[in-house]
């Protein structure tokens, strides 16, 4: 039997790669193709869907017609918003509208996680960040606080999992600055720097941002608790 992956929000192309090129039939909502896969049986498959509850609905159901279980969801959708300069600016100029962002970053997992649950048999990875572990603001305090609340939501959830009938593990990512749509301006291409000393800059040991391999053999690696796994250079260790 053919294994399947569900990936959500189009930021994580090299995991849905990964998993592809592993033989599962990979189902990313809002992505283009993905090329060169190299193993026979895995399936890059598409869907048009957002992380409203209709919209996770139908997407579901097109993966049970299709399929018909879930061995691994992948649950990265979320926005950043404004990032506001300077103290005045940074508690000032951020609006309600701001906060509201919760929705997807928050309430948009949890129903992610829950609405597939009757024909999942495997592993659910909440995607949020290291925004939601440091202790400095990084100019964007609503995005850190909301990062924070997915972190807190992602054990309640494997509690939740650990039912008797009900065969779901909960890992829960916090990686660290990567190039993703968020880092991109009017264009789709990342404006975060693969060269110089921008590492360095951003105060990451490693000396550099994190590339599509670190999060894509992160996601293989077969994790059995809810322990939450950092993915950012060392930034912690400077940051915490």
């Amino acid at each position: 039997m053919s294994w399947t992956a569900v990936i959500t929000s189009r930021a994580v192309q090299a995991s849905a790669q990964a998993f592809a090129n592993n033989g599962a039939r990979a189902y990313v909502t809002g992505r283009r193709a993905v090329q060169n896969l190299v193993h026979e049986k895995g399936k890059f498959i598409a869907i048009q869907s957002d992380v409203s509850e209709k919209g996770i609905r139908q997407s579901v159901e097109r993966v049970k017609a299709m399929d018909g279980h879930v061995d691994v969801l992948v649950n990265n959708a979320g926005i950043m918003g404004e990032t506001s300069e300077g103290l005045h600016d940074e508690l000032w100029r951020l609006k309600e509208e701001d906060w509201l962002q919760y929705k997807t970053n928050v309430v948009g997992h949890f129903f992610t996680a829950t609405v597939p649950v009757p024909m999942a048999r495997g592993r659910f990875i909440n995607i949020s960040s290291m925004s939601g572990i440091t202790s400095t603001t990084q100019h964007h305090p609503q995005y850190n606080v909301l990062k924070a609340a997915s972190i807190q939501l992602t054990p309640h959830l494997a509690q939740k999992f650990k039912r008797p009938g009900i065969s779901v593990r909960v890992n829960i990512f916090a990686p660290g600055i990567f190039p993703s749509q968020m880092t991109a301006g009017s264009s789709d291409k990342s404006e975060i720097p693969t060269e110089g000393d921008y590492g360095a800059k951003k105060g990451i040991p490693a000396g550099q941002h994190g590339a599509e391999d670190d999060m894509a053999q992160a996601a293989l690696q077969p994790i059995n608790t809810c322990t939450v796994v950092t993915v950012d250079g060392g930034y912690l260790l400077v940051h915490g």
